[in-house]
C-alpha cells in the first residue's frame, strides 16, 4: 500500500477500483497515528521513503489525559453540537468531577461518544 501511496504522491496518480484510466488529485494529505512512526521505519515495518515523502511538519497533539483543561469545553462542544438535552448537563457538581478524573484512554472519541452516545 506505501508504495502505491506514494506513486499518488509523487504526481503519477491512481486507478480507481473498476476504471481503466488514471486520476490526478491535487488534493493535500493530512496523516496522523499514534505510533512512533520513526520505530517503524527501524522496524522495517515502514518504507523509509514513505516516512519521509509524509512525515514534513510533525505537530504533537497531547492525549486528553495530559491536558484535562479541554475537558469542559469539550464536553459543552458535543452537547451542544449534538443537540444533547441541557438538563442533563454534568456542568457542575459530582458529575464533572467524575468527567476530570477520568483518564480517557480512547481520547476525545471515547469523550464525544460518552457526551452524547453517539460514535463514528
Amino acid at each position: 500500500m506505501q508504495v502505491k501511496l506514494l506513486r499518488v504522491l509523487d504526481g503519477h496518480g491512481y486507478i480507481p477500483v473498476g476504471g481503466g484510466e488514471v486520476h490526478r488529485s491535487k488534493c493535500p494529505l493530512h496523516c496522523r497515528t499514534n505510533r512512533d512512526l520513526q520505530a517503524q521505519v527501524k522496524q522495517s515495518l515502514m518504507r523509509e521513503d514513505f516516512f519521509y515523502r509524509v512525515h514534513i511538519i510533525p505537530i504533537h497533539i497531547p492525549p486528553l489525559r495530559e491536558r484535562k483543561e479541554d475537558i469542559p469545553l469539550l464536553v459543552e462542544h458535543f452537547m451542544n453540537e449534538y443537540g444533547t438535552d441541557k438538563k442533563t448537563s454534568p456542568s457542575d457538581g459530582q458529575d464533572m468531577e467524575d468527567i476530570m478524573s477520568y483518564d480517557w484512554p480512547g481520547n476525545i472519541r471515547e469523550c464525544r461518544t460518552s457526551c452524547t452516545g453517539i460514535s463514528r
